[in-house]
Order: structure tokens, then C-alpha cells, then sequence
């Protein structure tokens, strides 16, 4: 069982409710690396913990003394995983499996994420819990993860101000089967000559096209383009 480890309360209840059982599953803990109380406690190690996490719902920094008495005779490890990991996690379970989960419940998912090859072939159960999560950062973690995925990628394009270059780009940007999904005119930046300006532009790949796709038409139109970020199909 992986298990989502703040104070210890959760893990503890489940190692009694399988003494109770007469069950003896591995049980693990899963914690955030910027909150390792309890990590630190089983390994019998001092930590600093702290730093901005969306696990904040497991961001202890010590760990209750009774959950510790129940759990220390049977949970051996606690593993941690890093912040990247459990975004991933979020947008798996609203994705996948349609539950919006906070990132303190989602951490059992994240550790089988990243510990993939560890878990094949076994029998894994993981406790996924707590769905209070703010919209905004669940949007921003989705619109993140498909950045990483490829899916999505924000572009620069050096135009000439004049009316007519938005039109243009974007008739460009459809021709290969990408969507504008968002638009950032930078016109007062001291480095932008007076008739010219700066487009930023995030923008949504059909499957199977990169960014550089996109790059390339816009440059065959004459438009002076870079990629920003994404946009590298398949890469995370």
C-alpha cells in the first residue's frame, strides 16, 4: 500500500486497520521532499523541512509521537517525490480517471509514477484522498503538464505593427493543424524597434505535430519566430 504521510494519522490507521485484518501488505509511506518529517524520523536523521509546495496538506514539519509508536514496527520506508512528480500525479487522476484530487492526496500516485519498474507485476493499492484543491492551480497544473507533454508550446514572432500580422500568423499556425489558445502583444519593450512588435503566443498541437512545424510555416510566410517552450511532441 503507498500511503500519504503528513502527520502520520492515515498511515497509522492503516496499520490498524490491518493488524485488524490480519492482513500484512507492505505498507509505505509517500511524503513530499520538501516536507521529509517523517522520512527523516524512520531513518533516524534531522531535516530542515520547508519550501512551497501543492502538498500542503501533508506539510508537516514534525510528526505525531502515537502515529510514529503505531507505525515504526511495521513501516520500514517512507519514499519521497518531488514536486514535478506530483503535478503529474493531479493531472493523471482529473485526466484519466476524471477526480480532482488535491497534491497531498495525490502523492500515492506520483511515487507509482516515478517508481514504475519497482511496482510491475505486484499488486499495489494506494490511497488517494482529499479533492480540496483550488481551480485556478488545477488549471495551471494541466495547461503545465501539457506543456511537458508537447501538446502545448508558447512561441515568440518579431512582426511589423501593422494591421493585418495577427490574421496572418494565425491563418499559419492553422495551416499545420495548431490552435491559438492565447495571445501576449509586446509593443513598449525597449529592445523592440518603434515599428515593430513582439507576439507571444501559447498555442495547442494536434498530435503527432512539434512546434517546430509550426516555427517552420511562420517562417516560409516571412516571420521572424522562436520557440519559447514545449512543443517537443512525446517529450515530458
Amino acid at each position: 500500500m503507498r500511503i500519504p504521510v503528513g502527520g502520520g494519522g492515515l498511515l497509522a490507521g492503516a496499520v490498524l486497520a490491518a493488524t485488524e485484518l490480519n492482513a500484512h501488505p507492505e505498507i509505505i509511506g509517500v511524503q513530499s521532499e520538501f516536507y521529509p518529517s517523517y522520512y527523516a524520523a524512520v531513518i533516524g536523521s534531522p531535516v530542515t523541512p520547508g519550501g512551497a509546495t501543492i502538498a500542503d496538506g501533508i506539510a508537516v514539519k514534525v510528526p505525531g509521537k502515537i502515529p510514529l509508536s503505531i507505525t515504526t514496527p511495521v513501516v520500514r520506508e517512507i519514499l519521497l517525490v518531488d514536486e514535478i512528480a506530483i503535478e503529474m500525479a493531479v493531472e493523471h487522476l482529473v485526466e484519466r480517471e476524471r477526480l480532482a484530487v488535491e497534491g497531498a492526496g495525490a502523492v500515492g500516485i506520483a511515487a507509482l509514477l516515478a517508481h514504475q519498474d519497482r511496482m510491475r507485476g505486484r499488486r499495489v493499492g494506494i490511497i488517494v484522498s482529499g479533492g480540496n484543491i483550488d481551480p485556478g492551480l488545477l488549471a495551471s497544473i494541466i495547461a503545465r503538464a501539457r506543456m511537458r507533454s508537447g501538446s502545448v508550446a508558447r512561441i515568440r514572432v518579431h512582426i511589423l505593427d501593422r494591421p493585418g500580422q495577427l490574421g496572418a500568423i494565425a491563418t499559419a499556425v492553422a495551416s499545420v493543424g495548431g490552435n491559438v489558445l492565447d495571445v501576449q502583444h509586446h509593443r513598449l519593450m525597449g529592445d523592440v524597434p518603434a515599428r515593430y512588435a513582439e507576439l507571444d503566443i501559447t498555442i495547442e498541437l494536434e498530435s503527432g505535430t512539434g512546434a517546430d512545424t509550426v516555427v517552420a510555416a511562420l517562417q516560409d510566410r516571412g516571420f521572424n519566430t522562436v520557440i519559447l517552450s514545449g512543443g517537443s511532441h512525446g517529450e515530458p
